[in-house]
């Protein structure tokens, strides 16, 4: 966000564990500052620069919530409080793992009991034909098979 001089990243490390990682270059604090997140859930600060531990103002976020809303791409949003001169770090949440639609399906099916009419069998059954019929079907006589 070039016009309010803020940057946001997202982190992630080798098992897949994301951080968000949001700074503020301006010395004005920001309140109510929506952006887009990947994944539903709550966002833990767990690094603030502005901590008064670390000798800023004490303006911090805690845990915020994601509201469904698409924003930057993502289905959902946070709004946060940006601390002035500051980087605010989140852990992301991890995301859930939707049910695959062809999962849901097959399961559904395999619940559910089979009727096959004789129409609907032959239509799934392999077609299977030995020489004699192919060769019957065709008008030609079938060629004999010598032993080996």
């Amino acid at each position: 966000d070039s016009k309010q001089s803020v940057i946001a990243f997202l982190r992630r490390d080798a098992a897949g564990k994301m951080l968000l990682v949001v700074c503020n270059f301006n010395p004005v604090l920001r309140q109510g500052y929506q952006m887009g997140v990947p994944n539903p859930g709550s966002y833990k600060e767990i690094l603030n620069s502005d901590d008064k531990k670390y000798g800023g103002s004490g303006v911090t976020n805690g845990t915020v919530k994601a509201e469904k809303g698409e924003m930057h791409g993502f289905e959902q949003h946070i709004s946060l409080t940006l601390p002035p001169l500051s980087t605010v770090y989140f852990q992301v949440p991890a995301a859930r793992k939707p049910r695959a639609k062809k999962a849901v399906e097959a399961a559904d099916a395999a619940a559910k009991p089979v009727k096959k009419t004789a129409a609907k069998a032959k239509k799934a059954a392999p077609a299977a034909e030995t020489a004699v019929t192919a060769s019957k079907r065709r008008g030609r006589p079938a060629k004999a098979k010598t032993p080996v």
